[in-house]
Order: structure tokens, then sequence, then C-alpha cells
């Protein structure tokens, strides 16, 4: 799950965020979710266990992704 303003084109989103989102899905255990930091601080103070699990170096982005385990 990652947070930004896509891209709406054609009824299709895409854009920056989308891709972070589809790159963090495809890295995450099966049946897990990983969340990106924007994510992360949008959640501070709620009731979610989250696992560090670092950066991820993202085809496509020259800057690597922290990326927390949601615990469910």
């Amino acid at each position: 799950i990652n947070a930004g303003e896509p891209i709406e084109e054609d009824g299709d989103l895409h854009g920056a965020s989308v891709v972070v989102a589809k790159r963090l899905e495809s890295s995450a255990d099966d049946g897990g979710i990983l969340i990106s930091d924007v994510v992360k601080s949008a959640v501070l103070g709620k009731d979610f266990r989250l696992e560090d699990r670092g950066e991820f170096d993202l085809k496509g982005f020259d800057e690597p992704v922290r990326a927390w385990n949601v615990e469910w």
C-alpha cells in the first residue's frame, strides 16, 4: 500500500505512487501487507503493529523505498 497523487487517464490510474504500490505488493510475503513510509506516517497513533522490513530497491526508482509489514 502506498499513498500519493495518481494520474488518471482514460479511466486508468498510473504514475509513481501506483507503481510503488504494485512493486510493494509484489515484494510482500504471501498473505502479507507491505506499506510505504508515507502510509506509515499517515497511520501513526493508530492501533497497527508494524515491522520494519528495511529498504527496497524498486525497479524504475533511483532511491530505495522503506517498507513496513502490517502484522495482523
